[in-house]
């Protein structure tokens, strides 16, 4: 069963249970940005509504789910500060 969740605050939580090993993690974050990203006009004013997205896998980026929710959020954070819309954890990502 696939579980979306909210965390915190504007932090959400996507559990896909049995992705398929043969998706294209670039191709399935490029959706759910997609999907999440709107713009619209309210009262005159402009409403700019974006996301940003990141995936770590079992069990390449970590045997918990405490480890593969801190993994995600590291691989959104460089994400933001690299300026792209989302990010796939690697290991070469520290923790700032």
């Amino acid at each position: 069963i696939n579980t979306l969740a909210r965390i915190e605050n504007d932090e959400f939580a996507l559990l896909l249970t049995r992705l398929n090993k043969n998706v294209d993690i670039n191709e399935l974050l490029s959706s759910i940005i997609k999907a999440t990203t709107m713009n619209f006009m309210f009262d005159g004013i402009n409403v700019n509504i974006s996301s940003t997205a990141a995936i770590a896998v079992y069990p390449q980026h970590g045997n918990a789910d405490t480890a593969l929710l801190n993994h995600a959020r590291v691989a959104v954070y460089h994400a933001r500060k690299e300026g792209n819309p989302f990010a796939i954890y690697n290991t070469y990502m520290k923790e700032d």
